[in-house]
């Protein structure tokens, strides 16, 4: 709510891009390309959300998922 920009980025553990989206409304379900028709492999994947609050404060929100099928 209130949100003005809003970047979501998806990097697996060597910082190469797996995700990225400026949608908030479109979450990741683990898909590799961006046509979704790829998933990525178990492991360890790192988030960034950067986004600008309803008060017009830049903030970052930063961690890690961890996908195991």
């Amino acid at each position: 709510r209130g949100v003005s920009s809003y970047t979501l980025r998806i990097t697996n553990r060597w910082g190469e891009l797996v995700f990225e989206t400026d949608n908030p409304e479109e979450p990741w379900l683990g898909q590799k390309e961006a046509d979704g028709q790829h998933f990525c492999p178990n492991g360890v994947y790192l988030y960034q959300v950067v986004y600008v609050d309803q008060i017009g404060y830049p903030r970052v929100a930063e961690g890690h998922v961890h996908i195991a099928r």
